[in-house]
């Protein structure tokens, strides 16, 4: 009698222990599935990322803000110059993506007060710098590679850049040696075909960040005020850093910053810039 008694217990012990081993598996499987659905969900937090086979539209305010050192180099790459540069570009930018594709066009107009000291000569100038902006970007998310708070993508895209600078001699007693004037002026304009990868890391529901790098193929055009003109080719390289942070419903923040350096050739040479960046948005997904 105690051993069938016995015999039952245990039988009775497995069969539960069963059931909860089961329901425990169960359970498990779903909390792994549920941070799985989190996980694929949080990218689409970035303001800029669309639910897979849906749509967001969205635009932004953007103002550009640059203070610093501003070297001035030959064409063999030796500094003559030194000095600094402050100002801002405030712009804007409008956007639309389906899915894994995302297209954005952005313009900015600012300028710059750029003061230098010849090393050679110790002449002191100053001068401003106008620029214009156009750009337009593809991006594809590769969801398909994505990982824990890491989601990869690619971009490609055209920059055209336009700059309108104008240099004068403080020091009295010098003129520029090629037009005999104490004022000079020329235009450069860039023309740049891009290719880029970069990450998104989407930390939280309302802040995230997003890095990338980027290449240009440079075609470049310089004009002086007494006629002369320049072109050139060359390759040039640039990064953006740009944290989110989704302020309520469709209304964000991004900040950040941004490298650029063109190459316009050996008769031109390379220009670059160095600066932070404020944007307030508002994107809608649907």
């Amino acid at each position: 009698m105690k051993k069938r008694y016995l015999i039952t217990l245990l039988a009775v012990a497995f069969v539960v222990s069963f059931v909860f081993s089961g329901v425990a598996l169960v359970q498990g499987e779903e909390k792994k599935e549920a941070a799985r659905v989190i996980e694929e969900t949080l990218v689409v937090k970035d303001p800029t990322v669309s639910v897979a086979g849906k749509w967001v539209i969205g635009g932004a305010y953007e103002h550009w803000y640059v203070k610093g050192k501003y070297d001035t180099y030959d064409m063999n790459g030796n500094r003559v110059a030194e000095g600094k540069i402050e100002g801002g570009m405030p712009g804007g930018n409008i956007f639309v993506g389906y899915g894994n594709f995302t297209i954005n066009y952005a313009y900015r107009q600012g300028s710059w007060d750029i003061d230098r000291t010849y090393t050679a000569n110790n002449v002191n100038t100053s001068g401003s710098e106008d620029q214009k902006e156009h750009e337009i970007t593809l991006r594809y998310l590769v969801r398909a590679l994505s990982l824990r708070y890491l989601t990869p993508y690619v971009l490609a895209g055209y920059t055209q850049i336009n700059l309108e600078e104008a240099e004068t001699i403080q020091t009295p007693g010098w003129v520029w040696s090629y037009n005999s004037r104490t004022t000079k002026s020329y235009e450069t304009t860039f023309k740049a075909p891009l290719l880029g990868i970069g990450l998104i890391f989407p930390f939280h529901e309302r802040f995230g960040l997003r890095i990338d790098g980027r290449v240009f193929y440079s075609d470049a055009e310089q004009k002086w005020d007494n006629g002369a003109k320049y072109t050139g080719t060359g390759w040039g390289y640039g990064g953006v850093a740009t944290a989110y942070v989704n302020i309520y419903k469709g209304l964000n923040l991004q900040f950040g910053g941004k490298y650029l350096k063109l190459d316009g050739g050996s008769d031109i040479g390379w220009w670059d810039k160095l600066g932070g960046f404020g944007m307030l948005g508002y994107s809608h997904k649907f």
